[in-house]
């Protein structure tokens, strides 16, 4: 897995430029091992270090032949939940090579919190080029359109994104704990954990996402539709997107409390009609799918790794849907897509 460090930021000293470098060093070997223990083809990444984070991640997407962000959304860094500061892109269909971009913001390494901070980030993206390598690699996206075409390809998409978000968390912050130390409430040493650099802000997020945005918010919006205050593909656009955005802020949430060793935050937030209703059925179903092997099964065993993820989170995907009054049909002959709109469970 060979590296390449590059800086596009203003105002570094020498000194943080080195100290970058050295820690991206030592994160990347770390992975190189794991990539290699686990029979990983060999792949070529490139980090980016840049003042202009969005800037840079647009340029990239615009320089792919043919290629566009997230089937034609412009790249934004704001998320539900927060705000993204990296973004790992493939440059080649395999995944065999491979860009990272950084925002400056998040390079700031003069102290050792600022430096674990750097070290979380990049293992979160390195992570992600090495998962992506893996599923390509085993030929579990072949015949799977880079951009989904129909509801049931949007529903294992969505699963494959948010198992993934927890996958990398749970391996970053295995790296961290390699590399850093906390002090318990005894005052001995443990190993460091995401858990530690963020607490509990993703759990607040998502309890704030709930309210504004999955209920009432996605039942108000299929009833929306059902009162002809909407198009259709507006409908879906908005219900694909938040979908997607919600369940990989549940994977963030549910990895950093399992990594804090503290209570699941939708047991927590159970009795929210949302939760009850649409996201613990969903997260359960792909919980269980990703299962214990959340760092990175064998080479030989990540095909059908894949599989299990996409097709129970995506079938827990489609039920959840169900729930909200869309039910997805795919024609057997001429596989065309049809979105029936009923009403939604409150």
């Amino acid at each position: 897995m060979g590296l390449r460090f590059e800086i596009k930021a203003a105002g570094l000293s020498d000194e943080q430029a080195a100290t970058l470098e050295a820690l991206a060093g030592n994160v990347h070997a770390i992975l190189e091992h794991l990539a290699t223990d686990c029979g990983i083809p060999e792949f070529d990444v490139r980090v980016v270090a840049a003042s202009d984070f969005a800037g840079e991640v647009r340029t990239i997407l615009r320089h792919l032949d043919g290629a566009n962000d997230d089937g034609g959304e412009v790249f934004t860094t704001e998320r539900i939940g927060g705000a993204v500061t990296g973004k790992c892109i493939p440059l080649t269909g395999d995944c065999s090579d491979q860009v990272i971009v950084l925002d400056r913001a998040a390079c700031m390494v003069d102290d050792p919190n600022g430096q674990a901070w750097f070290v979380s980030l990049l293992a979160h993206e390195l992570a992600h080029a090495v998962i992506g390598r893996a599923r390509h690699a085993s030929g579990a996206l072949e015949g799977v359109p880079r951009v989904s075409v129909n509801g049931v390809d949007r529903a294992k998409s969505i699963a494959r994104i948010a198992a993934e978000e927890y996958r990398v968390d749970v391996i970053s912050s295995i790296l961290l704990g390699g590399l850093g130390s906390v002090a318990d409430e005894q005052g001995a040493a443990r190993p460091a954990t995401a858990h530690d650099l963020l607490g509990d802000c993703h759990r607040d997020e998502l309890r704030q996402a709930l309210d504004t945005t999955v209920h009432p918010g996605w039942p108000d919006t299929v009833q929306r539709y059902r009162e002809h205050q909407m198009p259709l593909e507006e409908l879906w656009r908005e219900i694909s997107l938040s979908t997607e955005g919600v369940l990989t802020l549940v994977a963030h949430a549910e990895a950093h409390a399992a990594l804090g060793a503290t209570r699941s935050p939708l047991d927590e937030l159970a009795r929210h009609r949302g939760v009850e209703l649409y996201l613990t059925p969903a997260w359960q179903a792909l919980l269980q799918a990703i299962g214990s092997e959340a760092a990175l099964p064998t080479m030989e065993a990540t095909y059908a790794y894949e599989q299990r993820i996409a097709d129970a989170g995506g079938q827990a995907i489609l039920a959840m849907w169900h729930h909200l009054g869309l039910d997805v049909e795919i024609d057997p002959r001429s596989g065309q897509f049809a979105l029936w709109v009923s009403a939604p469970r409150r």
